[in-house]
């Protein structure tokens, strides 16, 4: 297991800052957001890398641009830019997101996504890279009814399955696979572990997201504003811990893990504040390095 860091908190910061920090929690991998290098100087950059011995794991394409959520230029405009950037850094991976209509039915969803993903998938394939969709709940409030394919354990294997049949008769054949992210099917009531685990590491689950939570409540939390939360517009609201505060079962996971020999990223994808950032980056990361040595 390799253990890699999200960037997607630190667009404050310069690249050598988060190079810096990364090295300094004995961390090597960074999975990158494209806003953290938009400003930057690409030879910098790559010098960074080398200075503090990080390599780029994966690249996210933004959770912003989604294929089915807009025009499909826009979301592969997204993607391909995601692609560019891991051509430029060394990475291999590149996750993507799913987005929704509740006017659709499920196979016209499955079918769009299909026909708008194909392109981007060949080009990868010529890059030599793989693209991951990850699950997800509904922060922005788009999916009330929640139809989203993504936000279900099945649905994400329905979505494997239709690329996997589009693609390829061998699932080793295909470069498209998934980012796992537990805590995402907890917000949207499904069980993460082991039910998520076992139906979807039969398809290829390079990238894992790590990160913990409990239910928000009021009357024991205070002012929603001041915590760092993940809503979900069915489930309801949840604050963000370390991982290990929290109601995830990652000693299970991980145990399972090793069991497995799994041998791609667990990434920390953790939601903080500003203050109490770092400690809260730190704590996870201890806590992780214990569970997987």
């Amino acid at each position: 297991m390799k253990l890699a860091v999200s960037s997607y908190e630190f667009s404050a910061m310069t690249f050598a800052e988060i190079a810096y920090f990364l090295n300094d929690m004995g961390v090597h991998y960074l999975e990158l957001w494209p806003e953290n290098v938009a400003n930057e100087n690409e030879t910098e950059v790559k010098n960074c890398l080398e200075k503090y011995e990080i390599e780029i794991s994966c690249v996210s394409a933004r959770s912003q641009h989604r294929l089915n959520a807009e025009p499909d230029d826009e979301a592969q405009a997204a993607i391909r830019l995601a692609m560019d950037l891991a051509s430029t850094y060394g990475a291999r991976y590149v996750t993507t997101y799913l987005g929704d209509n509740p006017s659709r039915d499920f196979l016209t969803t499955l079918k769009l996504y299909q026909n708008g993903l194909e392109p981007c998938l060949e080009e990868a394939a010529s890059r030599g890279q793989i693209i991951l969709l990850e699950n997800m709940f509904d922060h922005r409030n788009e999916d009330p009814q929640g139809t989203k394919p993504s936000r279900y354990v099945d649905g994400m294997l329905a979505i494997y399955q239709a690329v996997e049949t589009m693609v390829a008769s061998d699932a080793k054949s295909i470069n498209f696979g998934i980012t796992l992210d537990p805590v995402n099917f907890y917000i949207t009531q499904e069980e993460a572990y082991p039910y998520a685990y076992d139906v979807l590491s039969r398809c290829l689950m390079p990238n894992i997201h790590v990160k913990d939570l409990k239910k928000y409540c009021e009357w024991l939390d205070g002012d929603k504003a001041a915590l760092p939360i993940w809503p979900d517009s069915i489930t309801g609201s949840y604050v963000s811990l370390p991982v290990g505060k929290g109601v995830m079962n990652w000693h299970g996971i991980f145990e399972r893990l090793k069991q497995d020999d799994f041998d791609g990223f667990i990434t920390v994808d953790i939601l903080t504040k500003e203050k109490g950032r770092e400690e809260a980056y730190r704590e996870t990361v201890d806590f992780i390095k214990s569970q997987i040595s």
